[in-house]
Order: C-alpha cells, then structure tokens, then sequence
C-alpha cells in the first residue's frame, strides 16, 4: 500500500472500503492536515478534530469525487468540524454566561458536568416541541428546513418554537 498514489487508494476506499488503505491515506496527510488546523484556528482540540475528521472522510469516501484534490476534502471536512465544536460549545457557554451573570444563581463549580445538568434542567423546562426544535437547531445544527422534515411540522412552526425556546432559556448570542 505504501507504494500507490493518493488516487488509487482512494478508488481502493471507495470500492471495497479497505481500512488499510484508509490508514495509509490517514498517514499521508495527517500531520499536514495537523499543520493546516494549526495555523489557521485558534483551537486546542486539533487531535480530536483531526480524529472527527478521519472518522467522517472514511465514512464519506464515495462521496469524493476528485474534483478537488484529496487534502483540500479533508481540510473542508476538518473546517467543519471545527466549526461544529464550536458550535456545540458555544451554546453551552451562552448558558454558563448568563448563569454567572444572575445575581441569585452562580455555578457551584468549573466543571462542565454542572454545566451540562444547568443546561438540562433548563431544556426540561420546555415542552417537548420546543426541546426537539432547539436540540434539532444548537446541538445538531441542523437548518430550519431539515428541523421541518424531520418533525414534519411547517418551516415557520420551526422557527417560532426555536424563538419561542430561545426566550424561555434566554439565550441569546449577544448574552
């Protein structure tokens, strides 16, 4: 395997789904895709971002179609995972955020465990609609039209109970 080309191991991966191949792919472009996550975000997670990355290439291989080459379908994916974790953090930081800030409520602890029970006892507080749309909308970051199909209730119904959850929780970005 050391010996093949980027593209015969990747028509390799696409055809039989040879894991050996997939490593040697992984090992070709690892500490490049490293280097690209390093000078180009501000993140202290590049290994599991790199792990995440690896993990939805190998599971997406047939959908590269060689248009671009192999590293720029990797960065793209390593991109976007990067800013999925952001994403999934951020409202969890929102949420922390405003805890601090209310006089009458501090976290009792650094631990994001407190955190992560905070922010459930407040998504509990919503009825179930409402918890589906906003975990469907933060934490999977899926669009309103996808939330729509999935639940299959009408894109504005979307949007007004994700607003609708937003005030109850009162998170909101500039918090």
């Amino acid at each position: 395997m050391k010996s093949a080309s980027t593209e015969h191991l990747i028509v390799i991966c696409q055809s039989t789904g040879d894991r050996n191949a997939f490593n040697e792919l992984f090992t070709r472009h690892d500490q490049a895709l490293k280097a690209f996550l390093y000078h180009r975000l501000d993140c202290q997670n590049i290994d599991d971002i790199v792990q995440e990355t690896f993990v939805k290439a190998f599971l997406k291989i047939k959908q590269f179609d060689g248009k671009s080459k192999f590293s720029t379908w990797l960065y793209r994916i390593a991109f976007n995972e990067f800013l999925q974790l952001k994403r999934k953090a951020s409202i969890f930081t929102r949420l922390k955020e405003k805890w601090q800030s209310d006089s009458d409520r501090t976290l009792t602890s650094n631990d994001n465990s407190t955190v992560y029970i905070d922010a459930q006892r407040e998504i509990n507080r919503l009825s179930t609609i409402q918890q589906k749309v906003f975990i469907y909308a933060e934490l999977y970051e899926h669009s309103h039209t996808e939330i729509s199909e999935l639940l299959d209730i009408p894109l504005g119904s979307v949007k007004t109970y994700l607003k609708q959850a937003r005030d109850q929780i009162k998170v909101q970005d500039d918090v």
